[in-house]
């Protein structure tokens, strides 16, 4: 750790995401979800060496890119003597819907110098988070990149909708997180327009290895695994109309899937074939709109 001017911060990090402007070439896209996102706990170690001149002041920090550029959100600051060491633990806060590019460690102070060592840093549990639109439309939309496209077409534009999902063939699927998620409940308002079905997905592992929450065309409530063929696993009617928003949560604890419409549960299966998985929206032969996207550890 250099010697720095008053007020001065320097901060240590490694990529939580890949950088927003990175492109494959010949015309193939990439597709990726953060590592990390707000609402988990993040945990870490450090000591000062014995030899430091003073004590040292540092704080965990993670980074959330916006449309304006990156913004560092510090945690808790702890102050490290020399020779001492220290662990700590911090839930990352909530970023309104920006992702997460980074995470590390943050020191300040009045042009303090020394050598800290990082023993660990690492988080777990499943995000509290939303997930949609940070604000109106815009040219950049780095919170987009966030979600690993796999629609026919994903449109946001000046509209009251978060997402508008377009499917030509077949089950499309925008899908956020990552294969250790396990226990969660995820949450999203959604409108039937002219589709086959469309609604939300969890314990998501791919295109074809999910459960879902399906709203269909012809008014029906359905809880599905696909596993590479689909099965119903619970059948209800909608009450009203597909093509009117309803609010959908789907809740997965252990082998308990339970789905919610406009806050009534309406159906629950037990089924223990998906042990983890990521979120997703889908489309399923047609355009279905989508706003208020959440994951918590209980039902958002």
């Amino acid at each position: 750790l250099p010697a720095r001017g008053a007020g001065a911060a320097v901060r240590v990090t490694t990529p939580t995401f890949f950088p927003l402007t990175a492109e494959l070439g010949g015309g193939y896209g990439l597709h990726g979800s953060p590592a990390l996102h707000p609402g988990q706990r993040l945990r870490y170690a450090v000591s000062a060496d014995a030899g430091n001149r003073e004590a040292l002041r540092l704080a965990p920090v993670t980074a959330a890119a916006t449309e304006q550029g990156v913004r560092h959100l510090p945690g808790p600051p702890l102050t490290l003597v020399p020779g001492a060491a220290a662990s700590a633990a911090w839930v990352v806060p909530e970023t309104g819907g920006d992702p997460l590019v980074e995470v590390g460690l943050q020191f300040a102070g009045p042009g303090a110098a020394g050598t800290v060592y990082l023993d660990y840093l690492g988080w777990d549990g499943v995000p509290c988070a939303r997930l949609g639109r940070p604000g109106a439309p815009a040219r950049a939309q780095p919170w987009r990149r966030a979600w690993a496209d796999g629609v026919d077409q994903f449109e946001n534009r000046a509209r009251a909708e978060d997402f508008r999902l377009l499917q030509n063939r077949g089950t499309g699927l925008l899908i956020r997180g990552d294969r250790d998620w396990r226990d969660y409940a995820f949450a999203a308002t959604v409108r039937i327009h002219m589709a086959r079905s469309g609604g939300i997905g969890v314990r998501v592992q791919g295109m074809r290895r999910y459960y879902a929450l399906l709203v269909t065309g012809s008014g029906l409530v359905r809880l599905v695994r696909r596993r590479h063929e689909e099965a119903v696993l619970a059948e209800t009617r909608l009450r009203g109309r597909p093509d009117q928003p309803h609010r959908l949560i789907l809740a997965v604890r252990g082998t308990t899937l339970t789905g919610c419409v406009d806050g009534e549960t309406v159906c629950s299966a037990s089924d223990s074939m998906l042990d983890g998985g990521a979120v997703a929206l889908l489309c399923e032969e047609g355009r279905v709109e989508m706003s208020d996207v959440k994951i918590g550890p209980e039902p958002p």
